[in-house]
């Protein structure tokens, strides 16, 4: 397979003449059989250097993805393009498994997409062994590493696919992986010799704020009313505590709406809905829950701390995600001494505190 092919999909399915920065190199590396770890921020183009691999090469390839709504979201935009897709996790019937199995074993896919407890599973295992496998790709993958912000017991489990399918290219791919989870990916996975792809994490389309922890609420309402044509998200740490900002913040007639992991799923995908079709000013959300947002939305971050370097880039990679508008985002950090004022160093910003 070469790169000419690659263009040619790149351009038929996805309407793109040009590769990104290191998305080539990714296919190439792909193409030739190997593994690679991929570092790339969020909206930077990682599903591109797969899903080209993928729907050019023969066989199917098996995506590995920690969460069901960017799962649904994926299928949805690859079956749009005129890619066969489908996935595979709990929220469906025992039938309609069953009709994806066999659309497999008919080889109509080139991708599926799975969750980790159903890759680690015997069942898919055995289904696996049957099928003309192409590649494995493991998004997310920092939810492998114990140093990663977002572990996942789970994930620790998928160091046997490269034992299992050891002819078979795996590609690693995250927005937030610091060396010790770099390194931590790829013995975990025991990745063959990988080459590593680290995506410049500038972006140019942010702005970042960083206060002190003190009238929260005001600052917060403040932000909100400053962008009216546009809606947002609020992190917090917990439940009890989204729901609190939720009530405060309609008391100063703000739309919004909380939300959280244990929210019932139809809950969930009516609230995504109507946040995107911006009906809703603010959802005020637990950082646990990160939906698969790509309309066009300005996203507030109000943390209330950010203990690890990672949680503050994983948390505020949502903003303007593949959108040319920029967008504000601030972070509260409990227990800044701002007083004088201080500067700090994000990749790409030069930020402020106080």
């Amino acid at each position: 397979m070469n790169l000419a092919t690659a263009q040619l999909a790149l351009k038929k399915y996805f309407g793109y003449d040009t590769f990104r920065p290191l998305q080539e190199d990714i296919v190439q590396t792909v193409f030739n059989k190997q593994d690679c770890l991929v570092l790339m921020p969020t909206g930077g183009g990682k599903s591109i250097c797969f899903q080209i691999p993928a729907v050019v090469t023969e066989g199917v390839t098996v995506v590995v993805s920690p969460l069901i709504s960017l799962m649904k979201d994926q299928v949805e935009a690859l079956r749009a393009n005129g890619i066969p897709a489908a996935f595979l996790n709990s929220s469906q019937s025992y039938g309609e498994a069953q009709d994806i199995e066999n659309q497999l074993f008919r080889s109509e896919l080139k991708l599926v997409y799975v969750s980790p407890e159903k890759a680690v599973s015997q069942s898919f295992l055995s289904l696996m062994k049957s099928l003309p496998l192409s590649l494995i790709a493991i998004d997310e993958a920092h939810c492998i590493s114990s140093w990663g912000h977002d572990f996942r017991p789970e994930y620790a489990q998928l160091g046997f696919l490269k034992q299992r399918f050891p002819t078979i290219p795996i590609i690693a791919l995250t927005a937030t992986a610091d060396k010790l989870t770099r390194r931590d990916i790829i013995e975990q996975l025991k990745l063959d010799n990988p080459t590593i792809f680290l995506a410049s994490f500038d972006r140019p389309d942010l702005s970042l704020d960083v206060r002190p922890g003190q009238k929260r609420v005001e600052q917060i309402l403040e932000f909100i009313k400053k962008s009216s044509d546009t809606s947002g998200i609020v992190y917090c740490l917990s439940r009890k505590s989204t729901e609190e900002l939720t009530v405060k913040l309609k008391s100063a007639n703000i739309q919004a709406k909380p939300i959280a992991r244990k929210c019932r799923p139809e809950r969930a995908r009516r609230f995504k809905k109507i946040f995107r079709t911006i009906k809703f000013k603010s959802f005020v959300q637990t950082v646990c829950l990160v939906w698969a947002l790509t309309n066009e939305c300005a996203v507030g971050d109000s943390l209330q701390f950010a203990q690890k370097y990672c949680r503050l880039l994983s948390r505020n990679r949502r903003a303007g995600r593949e959108v040319a508008r920029r967008y504000d985002a601030f972070f509260y950090f409990a227990g800044v001494n701002a007083g004088g004022g201080f500067w700090f160093r994000v990749p790409g910003f030069l930020v402020r505190a106080g």
